[in-house]
């Protein structure tokens, strides 16, 4: 038989085990990105515009980006790119839509990402394919410890708590007034988006599995 279950995360992995799965019937296979297709724009020493991208719901943090936005500095542009229930609750910020084709310019115009998720009772990040297209981007970014985000982004990113809009506004100035460290993060999410994240090594764990399911 060939019945086998592919898991996002190590947590999902956990989860399917508590719930009764066998170990050996599950595979961790995340998502993957065209490293290729998402590649970073030169490095620019003054931050100009911090990004978010995703959907425009309370749970994606969008009103904690907007609280932190308010306590930074007036010259820089935040851009919130997505669609959404609270896009109509978002008017005073730079909401659009953008086709999925225009994305990888999208961040190539960014100089930090910022992904604040947040959990609810019923919801928690599964994975977050924008934090994968910001590492392979080359952006430094900021994001919260919730779901599999931590999985995802390792030790590419800042993690703070979710929720917290001060300790989110502090990482993102910090970010703000070190170039040298965005450069650091920046170089970090690359090459995790390049050793961890690209589409060749997910290929090759699918033909793994595959090959092996099939060989019984």
């Amino acid at each position: 038989e060939l019945d086998h279950i592919i898991a996002l995360t190590q947590k999902t992995k956990d989860a399917l085990i508590s719930e009764g799965t066998a170990p050996d019937k599950i595979t961790i296979i995340s998502h993957y990105i065209d490293t290729k297709r998402f590649a970073p724009a030169p490095f620019r020493k003054t931050v100009r515009t911090i990004l978010f991208c995703g959907r425009l719901e309370e749970y994606k943090g969008v009103f904690d980006f907007v609280a932190m936005a308010k306590r930074l500095p007036k010259s820089i542009r935040f851009r919130m790119v997505g669609e959404g229930s609270q896009k109509q609750n978002l008017r005073g910020m730079n909401t659009t839509s953008v086709s999925y084709d225009d994305m990888p310019s999208v961040y190539r115009g960014a100089d930090i990402f910022v992904a604040p998720s947040k959990p609810t009772a019923t919801w928690e990040e599964q994975y977050s394919t924008v934090l994968l297209e910001a590492q392979a981007a080359g952006l430094p970014i900021v994001t919260t410890a919730t779901g599999g985000i931590g999985e995802n982004v390792g030790d590419a990113a800042v993690i703070v708590r979710p929720g917290d809009v001060g300790a989110l506004t502090e990482a993102v100035r910090k970010f703000i007034h070190s170039p040298k460290m965005r450069k650091h993060y920046a170089e970090e999410a690359r090459s995790r988006a390049v050793a961890v994240h690209d589409i060749t090594v997910g290929a090759r764990k699918l033909d793994q599995l595959y090959q092996s399911l099939l060989s019984r």
